[in-house]
């Protein structure tokens, strides 16, 4: 792709997604059978693997933020307005909506049916996160105030309160930066060369074969608490058939610091490997040996 500007690598950033779950592994291997262009002889175009790259990050997004349903809030007070029928699964629903940390969780509850008089249960269901959820697995403790619907049923809802912690588990954040990027290594597609000698001829006839990924590297400071490294050393990990993992870097441009250019790749982490540490830094070089179907590109994708 011939350029107009120059490239910095200041700021060049590495993220890595995620491909541990059934969701996660169904919308990879789409987009790999995408990229494979099966039953067609026609290569795709740079616009058609950007569109279907597209189509992968939205999904991926989508996924994050899912929560798991079943977490129980106890209510308990002196006046709480429960009434037999209260006994039956689900006799009391609503809504609610909440910010924390910038972050707004939005979903339904469902009463249980093991109320009484001094006590009640329910449980709740996020089905919308809205905001930079970050690498959280966990969000606070709800409150009260939260559930609107709570004040037709609880009479003085100031002597009323959650009975212990409620936390919500999220979804692990399906992608991430890597920090502590040093080098990068060269990408980009080759042909496997064909050869065939001519016997009636004194020349060799040379031609273009299969295309291949190519093998790729990066170099990176050990930090063990950065959840985009853990992304990675859980790839090296992963032993199944579902090992591999998209990759996207970004480089900005050097002259006005808002145009980007961007590679998105497919690849595997069959080694991490650490020299011998110079000056206390521990420098790992990561191989991924690359899948067909990688591109370069400028146009923005959102959702990173």
């Amino acid at each position: 792709m011939a350029q107009s500007k120059p490239f910095t690598s200041k700021n060049a950033t590495l993220r890595i997604f995620d491909n541990s779950t059934a969701a996660q592994q169904t919308l990879l291997n789409t987009l790999m059978t995408a990229l494979q262009n099966a039953g067609s002889q026609t290569p795709l175009t740079d616009a058609q693997k950007q569109g279907y790259f597209a189509t992968y990050i939205a999904g991926m997004v989508a996924l994050q933020g899912i929560s798991y349903f079943d977490t129980a809030l106890t209510l308990t007070g002196s006046t709480l307005n429960v009434t037999p029928a209260a006994q039956v699964e689900g006799f009391y629903s609503g809504s609610f909506s909440k910010l924390i940390g910038g972050v707004t969780y939005a979903g339904t509850w469902v009463s249980t049916g093991t109320q009484s008089t001094t006590a009640m249960t329910a449980r709740i269901n996020i089905t919308s996160v809205t905001g930079i959820q970050g690498s959280a697995t966990s969000i606070p403790s709800f409150v009260i105030a939260d559930f609107p619907n709570f004040a037709t049923i609880v009479a003085g809802t100031s002597a009323v309160a959650l009975s212990g912690t409620a936390t919500i588990p999220l979804q692990t954040v399906v992608h991430s930066l890597i920090d502590g990027i040093t080098a990068y290594g060269d990408t980009g597609e080759k042909d496997n060369v064909v050869t065939a000698k001519l016997i009636n001829r004194s020349g060799t006839f040379k031609g273009k074969g299969s295309t291949d990924g190519g093998d790729w590297s990066f170099d990176m400071l050990e930090i063990p608490a950065d959840a985009g490294q853990q992304l990675v050393v859980a790839a090296k990990a992963d032993q199944t058939a579902n090992a591999n993992r998209v990759w996207v870097q970004t480089f900005n441009n050097s002259n006005d610091g808002s145009s980007i250019q961007r590679w998105y790749g497919i690849g595997l982490v069959p080694s991490i490997t650490a020299p011998a540490a110079v000056d206390a830094y521990v420098s790992l070089k990561v191989t991924v040996p690359l899948q067909d179907g990688q591109v370069r590109s400028s146009v923005f994708i959102a959702g990173i």
